[in-house]
């Protein structure tokens, strides 16, 4: 923010560098030289010495003053107008520094543009941050800050005009009007709106006593500027926001998040973010992770000669050596074996988990086991050596060194070989699959990882890890957009081991559903999860049954049938049994919010969130992702849009930190894209809409492509890119066509109805298993009671004959009472054919005359048509040309209105400066005459003024006119000290010809009230008042407390020409004028008025012109 109060400094660094010499030598070579150029740069480097120079203590206005008024009045009778003007500039600097602002703005229109644009924002500064009698003078900072604005942008000085904007949005922070900074900021753009928006996060941020209300303000408006800087590629505004976002995170503890950030951070800001993290890293009892920190830190320091930076490193250093003395002595105080396993475990304790690598800790773990592997050279087991440096290359893998990684895992591989250790190849290729990161570009590497590991597994005979290698192989090849490959591995894997005798089945079956479903085919996918939901509900351990009904619930939302969808989601949730919930806990509570909300459960859903977020909050990235995005949704659809967009871009802006899986990456796109278009904002769904679609469908989803072709249609026709809308709608339709046809849906079906109808079958057979136990319970106690084996094998065999006999006897019946009741609908239908028949035919014939008649009159209506529109548009052509030409002539007219009114100013500012030349030579009574005419012809060339520089040619703005006339009168007569002006001025349009007799008047009255009303410069107030009253009638009143007029005055006998003027000027108005002088001098006029039916906010001003 202070930027914009040193770019008068900035405009002059070039002088001050310039000149090293002292204000002593200067007045020297100022006396000594003649050239009238070098006259006038010493007298501005003089007033810039003593107006700017820190080492004058206080500084010397007064000089600066003197030097700059010479500077100026040389300037202009050598007729150098540059240099006249930017000594006026660095002047209207002057009075700001003196408080004068009134002076400071009166000399703004006479500057150039930039100058204007320098002083505006100044005085927007001035009022916004500077201590006493114009402090805090908010209102008047967003004036000139939003003039500073419109000038900046009409002329294209894009740095004022962020500067401006950026004055504006701390004015409406400090008075605590957010609404007005928000609604600001929606009419900002580019790096404008990144640069406000960074200043809403720091006020925020550095807010005293600062809460977790403001620290999520904070977070909010910096990843706002986040995104837009990256939409831009504004690298200076991104690289600020992501230090001012790593600052917040460290303020709020999240030291993990703040690491993240560091790649994208350079010079003294990444140097405090790895302090901050160090001092972490210590609380932590994690060592070496705060030396690296602070070696990073403390290079950066030296590089730039930061003294306090190298000081602060220093001291964490010291306190480090000492800590990491004391565990170097335990380390090598073991023996070798005991010393390479405790190196190994400290590294074990560094490494970090997906997705949220730690780059810090793991270069600690590789230290660790670079330094184990060392000593495992020298001990007998050859294993120490194959685990210190497989732990080493996934370090490294784990920090994204893909060939150092690789190289490492070669060497070990290499041995194995040597060794003819196939199971041991196996294991380490599958440790590699296991641990590259995934993304993107190395999916191919991890599939490839699995594929080697699947065929030494063959060798080895180790048919679970074959399995276990082959799948996953299959499922990287898929998620790399290869699913024919990958289905095939799958389907030859099942032909190879079958159902029974592959105890992992399931999984195969899962990852064909997956496959199924990424490509649109529902129909199979859904018959691969059911399979593998029966292999597992059919075992003794069913493993992962909760993630086979999650996709389950996937293919049923896809298929648009959210309330099958939240049955299984509903299961999915049964069949865990977490504490404290895991990731996929989360994941699974907000499918199931999501599918609620399209159910129309929208409050439910929230509540369940809520609850949830209250008794566990979610604490690992891909858990607060799925609840964010699924809170956001809530808050969309119940109408909280402010809620919704801070959790969306929360997502937004951890995605671009995090790698994450393509799914989770499209869907979160999806949904924001799909928020903002229903916003109306184009250009940012279409932004987010094709992120989500950087992935062909394969690896997407073409449930999901659908989706969002379907948007992206949308938001290309509300923009006209008509064409564009046509692809996507074509694509749309070719994805929806290949999910929702007829067979497909009729499969569907058939599969969940014999799901179902399997499901109940097992429900009868444990039933009737039960009803046997059951007998057997009574055949065992029957035997030891009174009965005998024989009487009940008797019994048992009579009963069973009996219900045989009965069961064939209900079935006979049913079947008799079905063939009676076909026979009979049979009948029936017949009797009713006939009937319709005969009825068709009469129908027929009436139809095809009925038929010929109407067509008949279709196709002379068609012509009758044909031949109106033809007239019409004939008659709509010449309209257009009329109008046209039309509007051609108005626009002509505009601005030759503009030029006359120019011309007329210019004329009326003639008059003035030969009535100022005429004054030099008069005296007393005469040149007071002269004053006065000077005043009134003023007066009507604030108003030609106020025309030319307005798109309004006709109309004259009353509040901003009586204002400026106001402040004019003040400035001539030099009242600020003693008379105190109070405006109170409806919001009132005038035309011409009453805006002129009115200007007049005010400057009359005025005039008088500060000639006689204040004698002996007595302070005193006048009151200018303008407003409307009913009946369409408008009051002028001008009024003092003054001396007052004598009491036989009589305004109606006065001579006076200043009288004589009002009371004409009132009758050419139509009004009434009054006078009367009890307590002071009071003048009325009132006329008829017709009020603006459109008016504008209602213009006060009596703040801005209360001079004591």
């Amino acid at each position: 923010m202070w930027r914009a109060w040193l770019i008068t400094v900035l405009f002059i660094l070039s002088f001050l560098t310039a000149s090293s010499q002292g204000p002593a030598e200067m007045r020297k070579k100022l006396a000594l030289t003649a050239e009238d150029s070098t006259r006038i740069q010493l007298l501005e480097e003089l007033a810039r010495h003593y107006l700017y120079l820190p080492d004058e203590n206080p500084r010397d206005l007064d000089s600066a003053a003197y030097f700059i008024t010479a500077a100026e009045a040389l300037s202009i009778r050598l007729g150098r107008t540059e240099d006249a003007l930017r000594c006026r500039a660095i002047t209207g600097n002057l009075y700001l520094e003196r408080g004068d602002v009134r002076r400071a703005i009166q000399l703004i229109p006479g500057l150039p543009p930039s100058s204007q644009v320098v002083l505006l924002i100044n005085t927007a500064f001035h009022y916004v941050y500077k201590p006493g009698e114009f402090g805090y003078d908010l209102d008047s900072a967003i004036l000139y800050g939003r003039q500073a604005m419109a000038i900046a942008k009409k002329n294209g000085f894009r740095e004022d005009y962020e500067d401006a904007s950026n004055i504006v949005t701390r004015a409406y922070f400090e008075g605590g009007t957010l609404t007005g900074a928000n609604a600001h900021l929606q009419v900002l753009e580019g790096a404008a709106k990144a640069h406000a928006l960074h200043t809403l996060g720091y006020v925020y941020y550095t807010r005293p006593g600062a809460e977790q209300t403001d620290l999520d303000s904070a977070f909010h408006y910096t990843r706002q500027a986040i995104i837009v800087a990256r939409q831009l590629n504004l690298k200076e505004p991104l690289e600020k926001n992501l230090y001012m976002l790593a600052c917040i995170h460290c303020k709020a503890k999240q030291f993990t998040e703040a690491s993240l950030l560091l790649p994208e951070i350079s010079g003294d800001w990444k140097a405090e973010i790895l302090n901050k993290l160090s001092g972490y890293y210590l609380q932590q009892g994690w060592p070496d992770s705060a030396y690296r920190s602070t070696m990073e830190a403390l290079v950066i320091y030296q590089a730039q000669q930061h003294k306090e930076g190298i000081e602060a490193c220093t001291r964490i250093l010291k306190a480090l050596d000492m800590k990491k003395e004391y565990t170097d002595k335990q380390v090598r105080g073991l023996p070798g074996m005991e010393r390479y396993q405790k190196l190994m475990a400290l590294g074990r304790e560094y490494l970090s988990d997906f997705p949220a690598y730690d780059l810090g800790r793991l270069q600690v773990a590789s230290v660790y086991f670079a330094e184990a592997a060392a000593i495992a050279e020298y001990l007998p087991q050859d294993s120490c050596r194959h685990a210190a440096r497989l732990e080493m290359g996934r370090a490294a893998l784990m920090m994204g060194n893909l060939a150092e990684g690789l190289a490492i895992f070669g060497k070990v591989i290499t041995d194995l070989r040597n060794r003819n250790d196939n199971h041991g190849q196996a294991l380490a290729w599958y440790s590699i699959g296991n641990t590259v990161r995934r993304q993107r570009v190395n999916l191919g590497t991890i599939a490839n990882a699995y594929l080697q590991s699947a065929k030494l597994a063959i060798l080895s005979k180790d048919k679970i890890l074959e399995i276990n290698a082959t799948l996953y192989h299959a499922y990287y090849l898929m998620d790399d957009g290869r699913p024919e490959p990958a289905e095939k591995i799958l389907l030859d894997l099942q032909q190879k081991y079958p159902d029974p005798e592959n105890p992992i089945a399931f999984r195969l079956h899962n990852y064909l559903s997956i496959i199924y479903r990424s490509r649109g085919s529902l129909n199979m996918a859904l018959e691969h999860s059911l399979k593998s939901i029966r292999l597992q509900e059919g075992g003794k351990n069913p493993e992962n049954i909760h993630s086979l009904y999650e996709k389950v619930g996937d293919i049923y939302a896809n298929l648009g049938q959210p309330a099958k969808s939240i049955v299984w989601y509903q299961h999915a949730l049964d069949a865990v049994d977490h504490h404290p919930p895991a990731d996929f806990d989360y994941i699974i509570q907000s499918k199931l919010a999501q599918e609620m909300v399209k159910n129309g459960k929208a409050k439910e859903a929230l509540a369940l969130l809520l609850q949830m977020f209250r008794q566990f909050p979610p604490q690992t990235f891909y858990s607060k992702a799925s609840m964010h995005n699924a809170l956001a949704i809530c808050y969309n659809t119940l109408g909280r849009y402010d809620l919704a967009e801070k959790y969306f871009l929360e997502n937004a802006s951890n995605a671009e930190r995090i790698r994450m899986s393509d799914k989770v990456y499209t869907e979160m796109h999806y949904n924001i894209g799909k928020f903002y278009l229903e916003r109306g904002e184009f250009m940012r769904a279409d932004y987010h809409l094709k992120k989500s679609l950087r992935y062909t469908a394969d690896i997407a989803s073409v449930a999901s492509a659908k989706d969002v072709h379907l948007l992206l249609f949308r938001s290309d026709s509300a923009r006209g890119d008509l064409l564009s809308a046509i692809q996507h709608y074509q694509q749309y339709k070719s994805f929806n066509d290949s999910i929702f046809n007829s067979l497909t849906s009729r499969q569907i079906h058939e599969l969940q109805i014999q799901y179902e109808t399997e499901k109940k079958d097992q429900d009868l057979v444990l039933k009737e298993k039960d009803i046997l136990l059951k007998e057997q319970d009574i055949l065992l106690l029957t035997r030891q009671g009174i009965l005998d084996k024989s009487q009940l094998e008797q019994a048992l065999l009579k009963r069973k004959q009996i219900e045989t006999e009965a069961d064939r006897k209900d079935q006979e019946l049913k079947l008799n009472i079905q063939l009676l009741a076909k026979q009979k609908e049979l009948q029936e239908s017949q009797e009713r054919m006939l009937a319709q028949e005969k009825i068709h035919r009469k129908a027929t014939y009436g139809g095809v005359g009925l038929l010929l008649v109407i067509l008949g009159l279709l196709y002379y209506s068609y012509q009758m048509k044909r031949r109106s529109n033809k007239r019409l548009e004939a008659k709509q052509k010449e309209i257009n040309q009329q109008n046209v030409s039309l509007q051609h002539l108005v626009s002509e007219k505009e601005w030759l209105l503009k030029e006359i009114h120019h011309r007329v100013k210019n004329n009326l500012q003639i008059v003035m400066s030969l009535l100022n030349s005429q004054s030099a030579y008069l005296q007393d009574a005469a040149l007071g005459a002269i004053r006065d005419s000077q005043h009134r012809v003023q007066a009507i060339s604030l108003i030609h003024k106020k025309l030319y520089q307005t798109d309004d040619v006709a109309m004259i703005d009353m509040p901003q006119y009586i204002h400026e006339l106001a402040e004019y009168l003040m400035d001539c007569f030099d009242t600020s000290q003693n008379i105190r002006f109070d405006l109170q001025v409806a919001n009132i349009k005038m035309d011409v010809s009453r805006a002129v007799p009115l200007g007049l008047i005010l400057n009359e009255a005025i005039t008088n009230s500060i000639k006689y009303a204040f004698p002996q410069k007595r302070d005193g107030a006048i009151s200018v008042k303008l407003e409307r009253q009913a009946g369409g009638c408008a009051v002028l009143t001008i009024a003092d407390d003054g001396v007052g007029l004598p009491p036989d005055f009589d305004h109606l006998k006065s001579s006076s020409l200043g009288m004589s003027l009002m009371q004409g000027l009132s009758e050419d108005l139509g009004g009434h004028f009054s006078l009367h002088g009890r307590q002071g001098t009071h003048i009325s006029v009132a006329f008829d008025y017709e009020d603006d039916p459109n008016p504008l906010l209602t213009f006060s001003t009596p703040e801005n012109l209360q001079y004591e």
